[in-house]
């Protein structure tokens, strides 16, 4: 045994210099490295799987919350409703006409100011229909509600059905009402009905990558909603291709889930793996051929490495691998630094959707509480107004009041409009038509303002909603606009290159400071003291509809510059 060592370090010895370095590559230069970019993979991969999961999740109970909030929201409603003196006494004198006819009036405009009610109508407990909103003929009134429905709600204080009616089904909140000097002697019923759409658009809203699959399981185990972006198989939604996330909303008895494709998940994963591997192999060959120095040269700028992948592992994004030497490994730094900025953009746009999610449920909310106040308010001021007031004083107070209403009711709708967007209807659109139509609506402005337009813009084709990219132009010019304080003031509108591929929207305004660029998306903020802080809010979600990238560059004093990067899903119908 000891002859045969012996011997093999006799040949070892009698190797040519050149074998020799590769010999002492392979064992101390060339595992270790491959043992390296595994080790950095896995531990980079593990934390990124981490955050992940754990910001798809917060997404998942986002949207639950929503559901949940918009099902207490509709069941406030119906409560207090069904609590109104007039409906009390409606159940009473029906029979006679008295009152039918004002209570119908007031349940069709509150309907149509909601906007969240398909129909409101009527029940005694005998199923006699009192009254509906819409109206209907007496043939359909017979099909609205069965009365296997009716008499079994009329045995709780409050039900819930679901019924299949149109495309997606519709709910029927359905809550007794009780007599008006009696409060436990029940004489009706109120039933909301609403389409599953206004719950099931918060999950349709959901955006994370192509080729996931959204679906709504009620409890009964009926399928209530399901969207399948990519045409998946649905027997390879088990496999361990897909990554499967659901969440329970309480108040519908509804399992909501969405199944991602691990290519999608873990896509920046895989991108590390297959980088490391090819420059881990890269490094090797070249380093076969380098002397015994350059490998001992090389250990420092490993050891960089390994140290910058702990820290992007540990969450330090904002960290990058700074290499002085090593070509090889500088390649291989700039790999993992472009990972980390990618993740941190990906990470970015996840606490900016979770952001719009939270805001605009909040927004909502405000909304809805604001807007039917407003209208009373001035519905009496222009009651006012009507009659003899010589004062001008007063009639200038009077014009005040109103002109505030009307600000007020523009950002109650622009919080709506917000909290809830309008989907995209896309079709092949001309970028310079629907530019100059952005212009011709801003003709006056520009003029009260001397701001001169340098539109040299050539005719590009893209596949986008129309209305939501004049929407994204109008709000971007308005701040350019807005930014203007000057004589002199300009807005040059052009493409990067004849492609058409980023449409460009700079200014000569007063610029934006870069401590607060990172903040111009959130919603509420504003640089201007008569901005609502949603136009930006809204162009970003817009953007998205239509896979759209938006790049800010700007600097307080220098001007701004938008660039609206369309992806290659823009190109053709």
């Amino acid at each position: 045994m000891f002859r045969r060592i012996n011997k093999t370090k006799i040949k070892i010895l009698n190797l040519s210099l050149k074998w020799r370095i590769i010999i002492f590559y392979f064992f101390f230069g060339f595992i270790p490295l491959v043992f390296i970019s595994y080790y950095s993979f896995f531990i980079s991969s593990k934390s990124i799987s981490s955050t992940t999961e754990k910001q798809v999740k917060e997404l998942m109970n986002g949207v639950s919350q929503r559901m949940d909030a918009f099902y207490y929201k509709i069941k406030g409603d119906i409560y207090q409703l069904s609590d109104n003196p007039i409906v009390q006494l409606v159940f009473l004198q029906f029979s006679y006409s008295q009152r039918v006819q004002y209570l119908w009036d007031k349940l069709a405009k509150y309907r149509t100011n909601s906007v969240n009610y398909d129909r409101i109508s009527l029940y005694t407990p005998t199923a006699e229909l009192v009254l509906t909103t819409p109206k209907v003929n007496r043939a359909e009134s017979k099909r609205l509600v069965s009365t296997s429905i009716i008499t079994d709600a009329f045995s709780r204080d409050f039900s819930l059905y679901r019924i299949n009616r149109g495309e997606a089904g519709s709910l029927l909140f359905i809550k007794r009402v009780y007599d008006f000097e009696n409060n436990e002697e029940p004489v009706g019923l109120v039933i909301y009905e609403i389409s599953n759409d206004m719950f099931t658009d918060f999950l349709d809203q959901v955006d994370i990558g192509e080729g996931i699959v959204k679906s709504i399981i009620g409890k009964n185990g009926e399928k209530i909603y399901e969207h399948n972006e990519g045409n998946v198989n649905k027997s390879t939604l088990s496999d361990s291709s897909f990554v499967k996330y659901s969440t329970n909303v309480s108040s519908l008895g509804w399992d909501i889930s969405i199944s991602i494709p691990e290519k999608v998940l873990f896509e920046d994963i895989y991108n590390l793996r297959n980088k490391s591997l090819f420059f881990s192999i890269l490094v090797a060959l070249i380093a076969f051929t380098s002397a015994l120095f350059f490998i001992k040269r090389i250990l420092v700028p490993i050891r960089k490495v390994i140290d910058g992948t702990k820290r992007f592992a540990e969450g330090d994004l904002d960290y990058r691998i700074n290499l002085e030497t090593g070509k090889e490994l500088k390649v291989l730094s700039e790999a993992f630094n472009n990972m980390a900025q990618q993740l941190q953009s990906r990470q970015n746009e996840l606490i900016q959707t979770n952001k719009l999610v939270s805001l605009g449920l909040l927004s909502a909310s405000i909304a809805h509480e604001i807007k039917n106040p407003l209208a009373g308010i001035k519905t009496s001021v222009q009651a006012i107004s009507k009659r003899k007031i010589y004062e001008s004083s007063e009639r200038e107070i009077l014009n005040n009041v109103t002109s505030e209403v009307d600000r007020l009711n523009k950002i109650v709708t622009e919080m709506l409009n917000f909290a809830k967007p309008v989907p995209s209807v896309k079709s092949n659109v001309r970028i310079d038509a629907v530019v100059e139509k952005a212009l011709t609506f801003l003709a006056n402005d520009l003029k009260n303002k001397k701001v001169k337009v340098y539109n040299r813009l050539k005719p590009s084709e893209k596949y986008l909603d129309e209305d939501q990219f004049l929407q994204i132009l109008i709000n971007l010019m308005l701040n350019a606009l807005a930014s203007i304080k000057t004589e002199g003031g300009f807005i040059n509108i052009h493409q990067e290159n004849d492609s058409g591929e980023v449409l460009i929207i700079e200014d000569n305004g007063i610029g934006i400071p870069e401590d607060k660029l990172d903040k111009i998306y959130d919603p509420f903020f504003s640089m201007s003291k008569e901005g609502t802080g949603l136009g930006l809010s809204v162009v970003y979600s817009l953007a998205k509809q239509n896979n759209i990238d938006i790049e800010i560059d700007s600097a307080e004093n220098a001007g701004t510059k938008v660039k609206l990067k369309f992806k290659g899903d823009n190109e053709n119908g």
